[in-house]
């Protein structure tokens, strides 16, 4: 997610700045017939932080507002956001309401301005991230690894390539023309990722990749990867997985696909890593 400079925005570098335009995007928006929309009005603005070197010095680069995912961790009252600006995962005290630190600040690709072989949606990082306990943050970087960071000291514990298991012919259907499937860092970004604690392991999905896929990592030192999957039939990327306690499988959502252009849901085995069912969905939504 990218916003253009503060002097358009105002202070977008600070949470204020998100929570105004997640606002202005909540009250600009008119809903579809039977969804009700939020009132705004009703969540007062509790704290603004401002982010390390935000507002940016004049001239420097880049100048705008680049972050992707954010997640909260109760156990240890920390805010995580996969910043670009400062390219490390910045940390939030949720108690105090306090910047911390950006932890493996420089570490990661940072923000990716649009241009020759460059895109902040495919390139940049850090994108998705997860932690997995004890100050441990799993983040995805653009140039497809997944980088363990100790968010306690500030460390880059490890760098992990992300797998793509398909090495087989052209997907035209699923990557378009030529669709020659991806490795090393054409895989592009790691994004979106889920943890199975039951297990020890965390699902990295590769969404910009030819096919999409996903790797899956332990959560123990050295955070080898241990497996991987391709989504071979989806040709609309892949998104945000989840980890379900009951059925112990990942949630795997899907937007299109070529035997469910409306889009379906997959349910994914962490011993097997393969699907183990397919939801397909009747209505595009």
């Amino acid at each position: 997610m990218s916003f253009p400079s503060p002097t358009t925005f105002g202070k977008i570098a600070t949470l204020a700045g998100l929570v105004g335009i997640l606002a202005g995007c909540n009250g600009g928006t008119t809903p579809a017939a039977g969804i009700g929309k939020v009132n705004q009005n009703a969540y007062g603005l509790s704290q603004a932080v401002t982010f390390a070197n935000w507002p940016p010095a004049a001239g420097a680069v880049p100048a705008v507002s680049s972050f992707d995912i954010s997640f909260i961790d109760p156990s240890v009252n920390q805010y995580y956001v996969a910043d670009r600006n400062n390219a490390g995962v910045s940390v939030i005290n949720t108690q105090t309401l306090t910047f911390v630190t950006t932890a493996a600040a420089g570490k990661f690709q940072g923000y990716k301005p649009n241009g020759p072989g460059n895109s902040p949606a495919t390139n940049a990082g850090p994108n998705g991230l997860v932690p997995i306990g004890n100050g441990i943050v799993f983040a995805g970087d653009g140039d497809s690894t997944l980088k363990v960071v100790n968010v306690n000291t500030g460390a880059l514990l490890q760098t992990q390539p992300a797998v793509n298991p398909y090495t087989g012919a052209a997907l035209p259907a699923t990557c378009g023309a030529p669709g020659t499937p991806t490795t090393g860092a054409g895989n592009q970004r790691l994004d979106e990722m889920a943890y199975d604690p039951a297990d020890g392991i965390v699902l990295a999905i590769n969404d910009a990749a030819c096919p999409p896929f996903g790797t899956f990592y332990s959560t123990t030192a050295p955070y080898a990867a241990v497996g991987s999957i391709a989504y071979t039939t989806a040709n609309g990327g892949a998104e945000q997985p989840t980890w379900d306690p009951t059925q112990k499988q990942f949630i795997q959502p899907l937007p299109t696909t070529i035997a469910n252009p409306n889009g379906e849901v997959d349910l994914v085995d962490p011993h097997s890593f393969l699907v183990t069912k397919v939801f397909g969905l009747p209505s595009n939504c």
